[in-house]
């Protein structure tokens, strides 16, 4: 892939950045090549975090994840929503902040729990 010289520099920084721009303009490309580069300096059993806020956009990096990353660089690389990655943060750490296992109610059990109630007796 041919890469213009903001692309460039963008994929030749070491820190953070912040891409902004409209739909098709390929930051999800830039942001993949950036992981590639990224996994070639990772230690064993680290990986490279995706976090998004929609599904949808998941779906999207890990459908073109396909056509850059070899299979082995697959498997290091998470590709998260936000909800998603924190819910197995809870559930697998939640014991650490409150001594308990951590315990959730889906929303609809929690509609039934709310209608249920009949106040304080």
């Amino acid at each position: 892939m041919e890469l213009d010289a903001t692309r460039q520099t963008i994929l030749a920084h070491t820190g953070h950045v912040l891409i902004e721009g409209g739909p098709g303009c390929g930051k999800t490309t830039i942001a993949l090549h950036k992981a590639l580069i990224a996994l070639e300096s990772l230690e064993d059993g680290q990986q490279v975090l995706f976090l998004s806020f929609s599904r949808a956009a998941v779906r999207q990096i890990t459908d073109r994840m396909d056509g850059l990353f070899n299979r082995t660089a697959r498997t290091r690389l998470q590709v998260r929503t936000f909800h998603a990655f924190f819910l197995e943060l809870a559930r697998s750490h939640g014991r650490l902040l409150t001594g308990r296992p951590s315990s959730f109610i889906a929303p609809d059990r929690e509609r039934e729990l709310r209608a249920d109630f009949d106040g304080d007796k």
